[in-house]
């Protein structure tokens, strides 16, 4: 078993540790002007172990053919996510995987299935991250390597920086404020 570091000075950077306190609910809501976002829920029953729930409507907008709007509905998801390692553990760096599944509201018989595999370090006041993910819906299995940069610009305010690179040569980034 290991103990949760109670040292508060070496606190580690925004968005490096994904997962929540034990007992904490999180309600996240996301937009973007092309009208994709996400109203999404996250509940931990303890450090290592999260769940989330999401109603999300994502498309690629015009920059890409791979889901456009004319195709892409409501999706509900239902996953969870086992934090490997983890720096308030006192180890070097924050290793998670997580597993999802959706149902398209408007197309019920398109299912898809979601993995993800995470490692994030404090680098710093920066919290940096690297991400596999992968999904599977119809016959398509797109797969994506990314990579993002978390840093605080305000007391209780952190910006991010984050890319993306498809197994078909697609590059995708955002940027984000979280409070």
């Amino acid at each position: 078993f290991h103990r949760i570091r109670t040292d508060l000075s070496k606190r580690h950077a925004p968005g490096v540790g994904w997962h929540l306190p034990s007992d904490t609910l999180s309600l996240t809501a996301t937009a973007s002007p092309d009208q994709s976002g996400a109203l999404v829920a996250r509940y931990a029953t303890d450090p290592d172990i999260q769940f989330e729930f999401a109603a999300e409507q994502y498309h690629s907008g015009t920059a890409s053919d791979f889901r456009s709007r004319d195709v892409e509905d409501t999706r509900l998801t239902a996953g969870g996510s086992w934090q490997a390692l983890s720096e308030d553990y006192g180890h070097p760096a924050n290793i998670s995987l997580g597993v999802s599944a959706g149902r398209d509201l408007g197309k019920p018989s398109i299912g898809a299935l979601f993995a993800t595999a995470r490692l994030s370090k404090t680098v710093g006041a920066y919290g940096v991250g690297l991400q596999a993910s992968a999904a599977m819906f119809a016959d398509v299995e797109p797969k994506g390597l990314g990579a993002d940069v978390t840093r605080d610009i305000a007391p209780g305010l952190s910006a991010t920086l984050a890319a993306t690179l498809t197994d078909t040569g697609e590059k995708i980034w955002s940027a984000g404020l979280n409070k």
